[in-house]
């Protein structure tokens, strides 16, 4: 008797004669198993059944493989299903990388396997490990100034700083307004563009004449810095002024929102020259008071304002018939001789007192 036998149920059973050959039965099917063939134990297959003559009751077993579905996921997509025997290796799925999309390799609970020694014991699905790669692109005026491409979670680095003809850059903005100040510690995750952000400059000049004291360029908005005050001969500063006129107070007060050019304004420093002399008439050489410290001592002839640096003329006093006769004019009450006499070439360059010097008429 020969027995075909599946999981223990007779598949087939034929008699044969001794020293004759058994027939091979159809092959039996098993859902999720592929047939191996005929055994003796269950393990070994037999391959030569049919030249083998019988010589006593046999008893064949069916051996099956365990067949696992592997399947390979790239994007939510099944690139790949394969049918594998249980403890065989799937055939790897080739990926075409792109500029944006670098394939790393198949990977079970996020770690990437190597295929060729990876056996498959159960159903297996392989998830494609994929670095995404992304445009980040810095634009100026609607021109693109830079573009990167930068791996998913990765950073971009800044561009050398945008210039532009009157205004200041202040950074990168995804609005146009709200400067970003982390975008190199900021990781990428999806297509980026960032627009410069600039502020309008305006120039703020400070001018002496055809001389500019100060340069400035002052952002939209901001303040302009006083420069320190200007020196002219023989004047005295009076402050900064649009029209060269009308003096402004509060120059680092006002928002700057033009070019603007300041003149200075000076006005000229005048000097009194008062011309006294002693009501006496006559005054020792020494020990008299000054006019600022006793003018009681003294009558004014007349008083001249003079524009520094200027001289100031002499002027013709009337000094009234009396013994005395007017010499000249001196500068030091102390000092009241001929050979002390102001010299009317003298620029002025402070208040001053001269003294009329009179002598006493000689009786012959």
């Amino acid at each position: 008797m020969m027995k075909f036998k599946v999981d223990d149920t007779i598949y087939n059973s034929q008699i044969i004669t001794k020293n004759g050959y058994a027939t091979l039965p159809t092959t039996p099917t098993k859902t999720g198993y592929e047939f191996d063939g005929w055994s003796l134990n269950g393990v070994d297959v037999i391959s030569d059944i049919t030249t083998k003559q019988v010589t006593e009751n046999t008893t064949y077993v069916a051996v099956f493989t365990k067949l696992h579905t592997v399947t390979f996921i790239y994007e939510n997509e099944t690139k790949s299903t394969q049918i594998i025997r249980n403890g065989k290796f799937a055939t790897t799925v080739n990926i075409d990388n792109t500029d944006y999309k670098i394939f790393n390799g198949w990977k079970i609970n996020d770690t990437i396997v190597d295929l060729s020694t990876y056996k498959i014991v159960a159903d297996t699905t392989f998830i494609a490990d994929i670095t995404y790669k992304y445009d980040v692109i810095f634009k100026v005026d609607n021109t693109i100034y830079n573009s990167q491409i930068v791996a998913k979670n990765g950073y971009a680095t800044l561009p050398t700083n945008p210039t532009k003809d009157g205004y200041e850059f202040d950074g990168w903005s995804f609005n146009g307004v709200d400067v970003i100040t982390d975008i190199t510690t900021k990781q990428v995750i999806e297509n980026t563009t960032y627009v410069a952000v600039f502020t309008k400059l305006y120039t703020v000049k400070f001018m002496n004449g055809d001389i500019v004291v100060s340069t400035q360029f002052i952002r939209n908005g901001e303040y302009a810095t006083l420069p320190n005050n200007p020196i002219k001969d023989n004047y005295r500063f009076v402050g900064w002024s649009l029209n060269g006129v009308d003096i402004l107070s509060d120059i680092d007060k006002i928002q700057v929102t033009e070019n603007t050019t300041y003149i200075v304004v000076f006005e000229k420093i005048t000097y009194t020259v008062t011309f006294v002399y002693l009501k006496n008439y006559y005054g020792s050489s020494a020990g008299n008071s000054s006019y600022e410290e006793n003018e009681e001592a003294f009558n004014v002839c007349t008083t001249i304002e003079v524009d520094a640096g200027e001289t100031v003329s002499e002027p013709s006093i009337d000094f009234g018939s009396h013994s005395y006769q007017f010499r000249c004019w001196c500068l030091d009450i102390n000092n009241l001789s001929y050979s002390s006499s102001f010299d009317f070439n003298t620029p002025i360059t402070e208040n001053i007192v001269l003294y009329a010097y009179f002598v006493k008429e000689r009786v012959w």
